[in-house]
């Protein structure tokens, strides 16, 4: 297995104290397997490399949002666990939620302090918040902050009325090479320099809905059996004159039950590991060395109505998912190297659709007379709250590698 590999982590809730710092955590293993040390600047790769400062995971730390990992099939590599604080997960561009995949390295760059970070604002800014809104930005929030060029900041000017605004770092002194980062210190200026068109200088995310201009369409008719009731087919990738598409068809043949007990009544379902909208972690890349940044286009689900109590039944359910991918592909590319590292999909969580069985006792008497509209009937038992069961992160493991000819 390649070294590098070892630098990859899969994304999990970050800390709550950690929100709107760039602070990640790992093990203490993983740390010292990559040589960085607690406090230290590490580099930060998912559509965008942007730097934080790693610290270590508290084993027991567990977030309200924590999900259990299912793993489908036996998988290459289980990747170990990084906690991303809001801010580094927003500038490292990263799109698909929880259980993505991102490369975390030792920073070789320069960590310089910032003496002033110029930021993009716009003239309507002064109009929507007022003549003096930067006097309502409470910069002592980034204090020990890391930054480069082309990340972005949120700016609250009014909590109670959610007032905030995105703010892209254009520049920073002392000015460096493009590599270098800075840390925010108690003497650090900032300036907000209006722009006629401050998302000009957002490293857009491709938007699928601008593949207009459909170039050609590519073949490619791949077919993998995953296991005797999974298959995953390739038809073909759409090339636009500003990116490209790449389908995927994940195919399901369900024919067996489960029963699941929810509030004490058990209900029967079709048994279904394709239980959720899947994404794909992907590796793109061509013949000149290129690689390719993606997100997904489109994903949805068919399939069939619940079945019959016949014996010998059976239905399929079909998953479609796009994704887009950029820059566009050069003239002089021969050919398209597509590794499907994985498929991963939050679970249906489990609503409480039955009433429970003290619920439906309490209601039960109250059934058998009548009451008048808008008589409160006070043997019945008052709607409650549940809370919802999350099911986990299913993890349908490859790695699928295939070539895609364009000549």
């Amino acid at each position: 297995m390649d070294d590098a590999s070892f630098s990859t982590f899969r994304i999990m809730p970050g800390y709550t104290e950690d929100e709107g710092k760039t602070i990640v955590r790992m093990g203490k293993q993983e740390m010292e397997r990559l040589g960085i040390s607690s406090g230290e600047v590490v580099k930060v790769s998912g559509n965008r490399t942007t730097a934080a400062l790693c610290l270590v995971d508290d084993a027991k730390y567990q977030n309200s949002n924590e999900l259990k990992i299912i793993y489908l099939n036996q998988p290459e590599r289980v990747y170990p666990i990084a906690r991303l604080a809001n801010v580094v997960y927003q500038n490292a561009r990263i799109i698909h939620g929880m259980g993505s995949l991102v490369k975390i390295d030792k920073m070789v760059s320069k960590v310089m302090e910032a003496s002033k970070v110029i930021l993009s604002t716009t003239k309507e800014a002064k109009t929507v918040y007022g003549n003096d809104y930067e006097k309502k930005i409470d910069f002592t929030k980034y204090l020990e902050n890391i930054v480069s060029k082309g990340d972005t900041m949120n700016f609250v000017i009014e909590s109670e009325k959610r007032k905030s605004f995105f703010s892209v770092i254009l520049d920073v002194e002392p000015s460096n090479n493009q590599d270098t980062v800075w840390k925010i210190v108690p003497d650090t200026k900032y300036e907000l320099k209006e722009l006629a068109n401050p998302d000009a200088c957002l490293p857009r995310i491709h938007d699928s809905t601008r593949l207009i201009d459909l170039v050609r369409v590519v073949p490619i008719v791949k077919k993998i059996k995953i296991d005797e009731d999974l298959s995953l087919t390739i038809p073909f990738l759409e090339i636009y004159n500003k990116g490209v598409m790449i389908f995927f068809y994940l195919t399901e043949r369900i024919h067996q039950i489960e029963t699941i007990k929810m509030n004490d009544t058990e209900m029967k379902r079709p048994l279904q590991k394709l239980d959720g909208l899947p994404v794909a972690n992907l590796e793109i890349s061509d013949d000149k060395g290129k690689s390719y940044s993606y997100t997904r286009a489109e994903g949805h689900g068919s399939g069939s109505t619940f079945p019959s109590t016949a014996p010998n039944w059976e239905f399929y359910s079909k998953h479609t998912v796009s994704f887009s991918f950029w820059p566009p592909i050069g003239r002089d590319v021969k050919e398209l190297t597509i590794r499907v590292k994985e498929f991963f999909w939050m679970k249906h969580p489990m609503p409480p659709h039955f009433p429970r069985a003290s619920e439906r006792l309490a209601n039960k008497d109250s059934d058998k007379r009548e009451t008048k509209i808008g008589e409160f009937d006070k043997k019945m038992a008052p709607p409650q709250m549940h809370p919802v069961e999350w099911r986990g992160l299913a993890i349908l493991s490859g790695p699928w590698e295939f070539k895609v000819p364009l000549d």
